[in-house]
């Protein structure tokens, strides 16, 4: 099987092809995505996972990266996207749920909770204003980590809905937009 890791930075995984634009250490195929077409044969590819990764291409590239995608997926191929869900950003911004007691970084999942006694949100805030920030801007750690898109739930599901894909499916998380779907 052909599993392809799209925009894997340094969280590359064994068994995967990790691509990305940066050489770095467990990087196998160097490729800036935005050059397209991607250096795989039409239908050969098992399965792709794409984390935090949409974000930082132009949006007028979404469409075209996708349909890349498609291209080089074999039929019955599954694919996962992974990113800042600004839908759900905007929905913390609109009631107040953004406050310093909750942690930027945690552990698991469910680590990431308002400390109850805090005065300025009362234990209500959902998310850390810095991890907020960067929902929308990227860490800016090198040329490639700045964010240039903004994807929520109805836009990306458009775009898979168009292409062709099938079986597209949004996964419950607090923080990101992960969608699966089928070649």
């Amino acid at each position: 099987m052909k599993k392809l890791n799209l925009g894997s930075n340094k969280k590359t995984m064994e068994g995967w092809i990790n691509l990305d634009a940066q050489d770095l250490e467990g990087v196998d195929v160097i490729h800036d995505v935005t050059e397209l077409p991607l250096p795989f044969d039409d239908e050969s590819i098992d399965e792709i996972y794409s984390s935090e990764f949409l974000e930082h291409i132009d949006f007028k590239m979404t469409r075209a990266v996708l349909a890349e995608c498609y291209r080089v997926m074999k039929e019955g191929a599954t694919m996962t996207v992974s990113c800042p869900d600004i839908e759900k950003m905007c929905e913390y911004y609109v009631n107040k749920q953004i406050c310093e007691c909750v942690p930027q970084k945690a552990a698991r999942m469910e680590d990431f909770k308002a400390d109850p006694n805090c005065e300025k949100c009362g234990g209500k805030a959902i998310i850390n204003p810095t991890r907020w920030r960067l929902a929308f801007t990227g860490a800016g750690k090198n040329k490639y980590d700045w964010h240039k898109n903004v994807i929520d739930y109805d836009y990306l599901w458009d775009i898979l809905d168009d292409i062709g894909f099938k079986n597209i499916i949004k996964k419950p998380n607090i923080y990101k937009l992960i969608m699966t779907c089928r070649k």
